[in-house]
């Protein structure tokens, strides 16, 4: 245990560990004497959290471990463990140096059940030692409260400190019907356990971050939570009786810092009826959605037929939503071949469908691009897709049809896929200017978290005519590009990528607002390419740096106006140009321009022609 230093006295510090809204009474330090000065901090829960039930409600914290840092991050020795009193309040005193910089941090936890070493608030440590499932003791908050200089010169009587859960909340749920079924089965469910991957086992309250790295954890098999989850699927803010489930599996897991939008884990889980009787071989349900204070809620049939299920992401632990497409209801599949992957493209309905592959596909065995597998996806009014790779390869082609619809608001996802082949002579992921003879029309098109790996006659993907495109966290190995883009209206974004051992890198051409950022090109001839004959084109690269015989580089140059805007963008040309406006091809001998051009960030650069 930490020495407190009883020189240092009082600093006055109440907690409002309720969670509803209450008010509440300042305590009053003592007065500013000498060289040191009280304060009076004033800490609380979010509000927001349904007090109808005990799970989740933020009442199990008996214990703050509160500390105080300098302006260099150096604890000083004011070290404290506080009770949380029966009305959910607690009270930290010490005395702070007059004219100094503090930060004060606070862990609220349940020490019952030895669940957290709070000896370091820098490093946290999850006890997994007696790591149960379905145990809410484990709930914890954590808050920081700086305090300036020109505070500590008197009494500081500070604003409410809002304490929030650096956990997330996972849990599995099924409904009245799927109970009944399964009682009839004769599966009365008793105990459950889970485990989850990539997740965290120590935390900085300071910097309110992760420590280490992320591993696979067990929560053992324990009781299953008595009352109902509740699940306000509508938005309404009542839980109506169809929203009530009934738990199998509840856990706090760390996840991510504070800042981080989602973290992806595997969650491996296993019931225990109360004759015995297990789901074993267990129930996987790969690359979950989390994020610390949030709940992820794994609904549907999960005992009799544990491949139907939905996700719900339910921010009642927090007041800001992160999710969109994916905040209601949504479906699930797996597919195990390329069959079952268009089989399941052309039976999805309204709403979202998230395609989930349970292992490689792979349409050939031969290096013929005739032989692989080829998918065709037709994007239909009201069909979100994505195709969830989970890690697995894709050896094929991907068709997308935008169906001729110019003003569709459905999205098309791509992300977790290996993309890789021995065949030449073709493009991955394929949007075509026409179909049938009609203009195609791709829209909402975005590849995330993809690899690409080939030879240099095969290209990563390719789409014309198609609107609002992204593509981020993709790596291109020994390809032909990664990236080719035609007559693109709205956003074109390409966000993180790298390309190794390439031909070409990306080419924008005639596309509207293009930008590449956070990325590395590693190119044999050109490394970022756009077309110059359209005035709607105005090409930004920032944060990257592009490796090539031609980093950039703006063929039929002829419109009136295009603007190169090079932001934090480092360019290594292996020939005579970084940058390059020609009237001609890029394949061929520059010819000087007939159209205006105008170029930001390049005085370091050699361009053609140059002023």
């Amino acid at each position: 245990m930490k020495i407190k230093n009883l020189f240092f006295g009082m600093l006055a510090f109440a907690g409002m560990l309720a969670v509803a809204s209450c008010s509440q009474d300042d305590f009053v330090g003592g007065e500013t004497a000498g060289d040191y000065v009280d304060a009076t901090f004033t800490v609380s829960t979010a509000d927001g959290i349904s007090t109808r039930a005990t799970i989740g409600n933020g009442t199990k914290a008996n214990k703050v471990a509160c500390t105080i840092y300098d302006a260099n991050g150096k604890e000083m020795d004011l070290y404290q463990i506080v009770d949380v009193n029966a009305d959910k309040t607690a009270t930290y005193k010490v005395r702070l140096a007059k004219g100094q910089e503090y930060t004060a941090v606070f862990f609220a936890y349940n020490n019952e059940g030895n669940y957290y070493n709070v000896d370091d608030l820098t490093n946290i440590q999850v006890i997994i030692d007696n790591l149960n499932c379905n145990d809410e003791k484990r709930d914890a908050f954590t808050g920081v409260r700086p305090i300036s200089a020109a505070e500590t010169m008197n009494t500081i009587v500070s604003e409410p400190i809002v304490l929030k859960r650096p956990l997330a909340q996972l849990n599995l749920g099924i409904d009245k019907d799927e109970l009944v079924a399964a009682e009839k089965a004769g599966i009365v469910i008793e105990k459950s356990k889970i485990k989850v991957s990539n997740v965290y086992n120590a935390f900085n309250a300071l910097t309110s971050t992760v420590v280490g790295n992320a591993t696979a954890v067990e929560f053992a098999m324990n009781a299953i939570p008595a009352e109902a989850l509740e699940v306000d699927l509508n938005n309404n803010g009542e839980i109506e009786e169809d929203e009530k489930f009934t738990y199998l599996a509840m856990n706090y897991l760390l996840v991510g810092d504070l800042n981080s939008e989602k973290t992806l884990t595997d969650v491996e889980f296993v019931w225990e009826a109360v004759d015995g009787k297990t789901n074993v071989p267990s129930t996987n349900f790969p690359n979950v959605r989390t994020q610390r204070n949030y709940r992820t809620n794994i609904l549907g049939k999960l005992i009799t037929n544990p491949a139907t299920f939905n996700l719900v992401i339910d921010e009642r632990f927090d007041g800001n939503k992160q999710y969109d497409v994916e905040d209601g209801d949504i479906q699930y599949a797996t597919v195990e071949d390329n069959t079952s992957l268009q089989a399941t493209i052309d039976a999805a309905e309204e709403g979202t469908t998230i395609i989930k592959f349970t292992g490689d596909i792979d349409g050939t065995t031969t290096r013929s691009a005739a032989a692989l597998a080829n998918i065709t996806i037709v994007q239909k009014e009201g069909v979100n897709l994505v195709f969830d790779g989970c890690g697995y390869s894709f050896n094929g082609v991907i068709n997308i049809n935008g169906n001729a619809r110019s003003n569709g608001a459905e999205t098309l996802t791509f992300r977790n896929i290996n993309f890789k082949s021995e065949a030449s002579d073709f493009t991955f992921i394929s949007a075509p200017s026409k179909v049938d003879g009609k203009y195609n029309y791709s829209h909402n098109v975005t590849i995330e978290d993809c690899t690409f790996e080939a030879n240099q006659t095969v290209g990563a993907a390719s789409l014309t005519g198609t609107y609002n495109f992204v593509m981020r966290n993709c790596k291109a190995t020994n390809m032909h590009s990664i990236l080719q883009l035609q007559s693109c209206d709205n956003k074109a974004l390409v966000d993180n990528v790298e390309t190794v051992d390439c031909k070409s890198g990306v080419s924008f051409g005639n596309t509207a607002y293009p930008t590449l950022k956070n990325s590395t090109i590693n190119a044999k001839e050109y490394g970022v390419r756009a077309d110059g004959d359209a005035s709607r084109g105005n090409l930004v690269i920032e944060n990257t740096t592009v490796n090539a015989i031609k980093p950039v580089i703006v063929r039929k140059m002829t419109t009136e106006s295009y603007n190169v805007k090079l932001d934090n963008a480092k360019l290594v040309a292996t020939g005579l140009y970084h940058v390059a406006f020609t009237n001609g091809s890029d394949d061929a001998a520059y010819v000087v321009p007939t159209g205006n051009y105008t170029i930001e960030g390049a005085d370091n650069y050699n361009v053609y022609p140059r002023d």
